[in-house]
């Protein structure tokens, strides 16, 4: 019997939590993948770091779980919810592009300064001469053989794709789950089994679990027993999956590579944050201050690990696995500086209100200019027919 549905979260502790584990993991596979030292003795420990990519299936969960939940909470207590869709695209604009930007910036100064120099670019980092192409095609979130000035960008631009398909999806879960798990369902299965394994198929799962997960926690239902073993049990069968399921990479020719993830691994991360918000030890263990700081800057962390662990591992002459921990404490210390520098002022504050302020009313304008509603209305029965002030998305990062 479901109880009743749980207070609107702000930012909570327990979520940013969450996106550290992700960002600590994602890192913990790039540290280990552009390794300079032998990990020959110790392949177990290292193919266990390399599981940390699925990180990436945990930052989609979360992307659509702190997306919904504001409108499915304000639906299971008061019958009625609206979705705003120029201050929704007003809000992802000022919270992802700023950092991004700044990120993308500050990887160019650092190859040209570096090819300058006659030291060699870094991991994860492509070799000069990158076009305006290359550069303008980052900039416009367009990933398919891109020159990448940092490798990990390549999510951003997947996740921003379906930002714009977020309030359909979400619309599909309230008025018709079955199609929406359908639709789910049928992702899994042409990426896995058909020539459409390619990015954006290969995250649409994660994403629309994430809604799955938030409607789960706004309905106040509780765990069934033993619903938690599915963490370990889908671990099990994404790691037996792996050599047969794999996604071509979306970087240029400097960075061929695959990105090894599956179906299995992307449910053990939706079970994760339905455990996670529903067993109290576990929120507490996640609402820890050192988790909470890193999950505030996990963007930052992401915008900037890879270039910069890969960086250290080749310049700086530690012996064995201390060469590995420091570019691993080494990243992160950097992303925080960089979320310091760059990506505070758009969390929160005068900066933050004054540009969505500005991007809503224009953003309005242009949907309206192209017969799109402003605002999508949700409810039971008649209910959806009402007015109702519109949800607030929670930040993701």
């Amino acid at each position: 019997m479901d109880k009743p549905a749980r207070g609107l979260l702000g930012r909570v502790a327990y979520v940013d939590g969450l996106r550290a584990l992700a960002a600590l993991m994602v890192l913990a596979d790039h540290a280990v993948g552009r390794t300079t030292i032998s990990t020959a003795g110790w392949a177990p420990l290292a193919h266990a770091f390399r599981e940390g990519a699925h990180g990436v299936d945990l930052f989609f969960v979360l992307s659509g779980f702190c997306l919904s939940y504001p409108l499915l909470h304000r639906l299971h207590t008061a019958g009625i919810g609206a979705f705003e869709l120029p201050r929704y695209a007003a809000k992802r604009i000022v919270r992802i592009v700023p950092p991004y930007y700044a990120a993308l910036a500050l990887f160019l100064v650092a190859a040209v300064a570096l090819t300058f120099a006659h030291i060699p670019l870094p991991g994860g980092m492509n070799t000069l001469p990158l076009s305006g192409w290359d550069v303008l095609k980052q900039a416009l979130f367009l990933d398919w053989h891109t020159n990448f000035l940092n490798a990990s960008f390549w999510t951003l631009a997947v996740e921003f794709r379906w930002y714009f398909v977020f309030p359909i999806a979400l619309l599909l879960w309230i008025r018709a789950p079955r199609v929406f798990l359908a639709l789910a369902a049928a992702s899994a299965i042409l990426y896995t089994s058909t020539r459409m394994h390619v990015p954006d198929v290969g995250v649409l799962l994660p994403f629309l679990l994430g809604i799955v997960a938030a409607d789960f926690y706004a309905r106040g239902r509780k765990l069934e027993r033993g619903f938690w073993l599915l963490i370990p049990a889908f671990i099990v069968v994404g790691v037996l999956a792996e050599p047969f399921v794999w996604m071509p990479s979306p970087y240029g020719v400097e960075n061929a590579t695959f990105v090894q993830t599956n179906p299995a691994w992307q449910i053990a991360m939706f079970a994760f944050v339905v455990v996670a918000g529903n067993i109290g030890w576990l929120r507490s263990a996640l609402s820890i201050r050192p988790l909470v700081a890193i999950g505030t800057a996990s963007y930052s962390i992401y915008l900037v690990h890879e270039p910069i662990a890969s960086f250290f591992q080749e310049h700086v002459l530690w012996p064995g696995a201390w060469r590995l921990a420091g570019a691993y404490g080494t990243a992160i210390i950097a992303g925080l500086i960089f979320w310091f520098l760059f990506e505070r002022i758009w969390m929160a504050g005068a900066v933050k209100a004054r540009s969505i302020a500005v991007l809503t009313p224009r953003f309005a304008s242009a949907m309206r200019w192209l017969g799109i509603p402003p605002a999508l209305k949700f409810g039971y029965g008649l209910g959806a027919l009402k007015a109702s002030p519109p949800a607030e998305p929670v930040e993701l990062h």
